[in-house]
């Protein structure tokens, strides 16, 4: 079951993730970050759907276009931030 998010609350995440992925943050100062900057509600679809990259792909339909899904480094960089944000 995918939760019913408002496009602009996604929006967020996925914005806050790119730019911390281009500026090349570390994983885990973004899970840090994020526990404070992504509301709990968020937080609580993210483990329901089976982690970060699972909620890029199935709920907020990342595109193929996003730094996120370009390569391998960016789908092994959220996997290293699900991992510190939820315990992947």
């Amino acid at each position: 079951q995918i939760p019913d998010l408002p496009p602009e609350v996604i929006a967020q995440v996925v914005g806050y993730l790119e730019r911390a992925y281009t500026a090349g943050t570390e994983p885990d100062i973004v899970a840090q970050s994020a526990r404070a900057a992504v509301p709990e509600p968020i937080l609580m679809v993210i483990r329901d759907v089976g982690g970060v990259d699972a909620f890029l792909t199935k709920v907020a339909k990342l595109p193929s276009s996003s730094p996120l899904s370009q390569t391998q480094a960016g789908r092994n960089w959220v996997k290293k931030v699900g991992k510190a944000l939820v315990g992947e």
